[in-house]
């Protein structure tokens, strides 16, 4: 495997959340995992993080890839991880385009008063 559990953990951390917001804390993905019936803790989910732990259980697994809506083999298999990725950064170049666009609309200049 290419990267480790906490790398591809972090990586949804840090690109998959709704847009116009930034990432979700570990506390909100916490109780996202809590509120759909599983068992986690902050400092599990710390410890998931930084590496120190790396194996979780199946049960875990399945809890974060509920809320990060990605397949379980994005944690086991570097192809269905690449292409995850791969799909994850074409979403995000559409919110940025999408904005471009919205942005490029707003701004006319030469608009003439009401």
């Amino acid at each position: 495997m290419s990267e480790s559990f906490a790398e591809r953990l972090r990586h949804l951390f840090d690109t998959v959340h709704p847009k116009g917001r930034g990432p979700y804390s570990q506390a909100e993905v916490v109780e996202a995992i809590r509120a759909a019936g599983g068992n986690m803790t902050p400092g599990y989910m710390s410890q998931l993080l930084s590496g120190k732990r790396s194996s979780p259980s199946w049960t875990t697994l399945r809890d974060i890839c509920r809320v990060f809506a990605v397949p379980m083999d994005y944690f086991n298999d570097d192809d269905v991880y690449e292409e995850i990725k791969g799909y994850i950064a074409y979403i995000q170049d559409l919110r940025d385009a999408e904005d471009q666009n919205i942005a490029a609309r707003t701004y006319f200049p030469f608009r003439r008063p009401e």
